[in-house]
């Protein structure tokens, strides 16, 4: 399958935005971390896809981030505006949802570093601009690759949907020359599970990844899946096993395409803000109840007890 453009033009920028003061970062992802980053296991890269029909700018970011809550997106993306002057409409911010990058909200309790997603914003915005500048015609060839994730199972036991799927393009210029390459595959990247940060089992393919060739990752879907009993690995050993599944199979796909073509098209995009419904809540008796439970068992533990920790957590909730 071929798509190609003639009247869009694309262009694809990659930065680090690994925490210049780990030490002072706390990491997202595991309920259990009490304490700031030890260290740095691997960059975390931030990477974009420009998209440009005439005067019109489409943005879209491959973060090694968890992922954003309102206000950690409202950190980056008006960065991204105020530097760029593009619409927030006009861009996506998306997570590669490694469990091991810092704190943006997802768990509460832990504290954000509000000047580091400022500075991830401004990172953003300048590989934005890069992107734009170095924009050009060419040609996108896409394929569902013949090779499928293996290390990874449906973690909800007794179900077996699963998607295994790898997906990508790569993008080439008028000239043949690659520019970028765009992936997606569904996995849950939480095999760090210590106190340093990394883009997890995803590193391996940003080791592929450049800023004149960036290789952006989108997060798939396709049930609930984690990693084929990773805990039983050092963390060293699976982070590779699982990143080159992916990481292997789209360099043969980049290795064996060529450019195509030039076809017509036109830029379409919808923008929509959702509001996912939470379940119903119970009757306030019952939570009044749950609530003392929790309570009690915070009280009993001793200050030592990690559990404290969770119990907290369920009360603040």
């Amino acid at each position: 399958m071929v798509f190609i453009m003639s009247k869009l033009k694309f262009g694809f920028a990659d930065t680090i935005i690994t925490p210049i003061n780990p030490e002072y970062v706390y990491i997202d992802g595991y309920a259990d971390r009490t304490r700031p980053a030890d260290g740095v296991r691997d960059d975390l890269h931030a990477k974009v896809c420009a998209i440009m029909d005439k005067d019109r700018v489409f943005l879209i970011f491959s973060l090694d981030l968890v992922g954003l809550r309102s206000y950690t997106y409202e950190l980056i993306s008006s960065q991204i505006h105020n530097i760029t002057g593009i619409p927030k409409e006009n861009f996506a911010l998306c997570c590669i949802h490694t469990h091991a990058a810092p704190a943006t909200g997802l768990l509460d309790g832990l504290p954000i570093d509000t000047d580091y997603f400022a500075y991830v914003g401004e990172r953003c915005a300048k590989i934005a601009k890069q992107a734009i500048d170095r924009a050009c015609y060419g040609s996108f060839r896409f394929e569902i690759l013949p090779e499928k994730l293996i290390s990874c199972h449906n973690r909800r036991r007794g179900r077996d949907v699963i998607d295994r799927t790898i997906r990508a393009a790569a993008f080439r210029d008028q000239n043949g020359e690659l520019r970028g390459v765009i992936c997606t595959a569904a996995c849950h990247a939480v095999v760090c599970t210590d106190y340093k940060l990394s883009a997890d089992w995803l590193s391996v393919l940003n080791r592929m990844s450049g800023d004149e060739v960036p290789y952006l990752y989108f997060q798939g879907r396709g049930a609930d899946i984690d990693p084929e009993d990773f805990y039983k690995f050092p963390i060293d050993e699976f982070v590779e096993r699982l990143g080159t599944e992916l990481a292997d199979p789209i360099k043969r796909f980049v290795d064996r395409t060529s450019a195509g073509d030039l076809l017509e098209a036109d830029l379409k995009w919808e923008y929509e803000n959702v509001r996912i419904p939470m379940k119903q809540m119970n009757d306030q008796s019952c939570l009044q109840q749950s609530i003392q439970k929790y309570l009690n068992e915070y009280l009993d533990l001793s200050p030592n007890d990690i559990q404290k920790h969770y119990k907290l957590r369920k009360l603040e909730w």
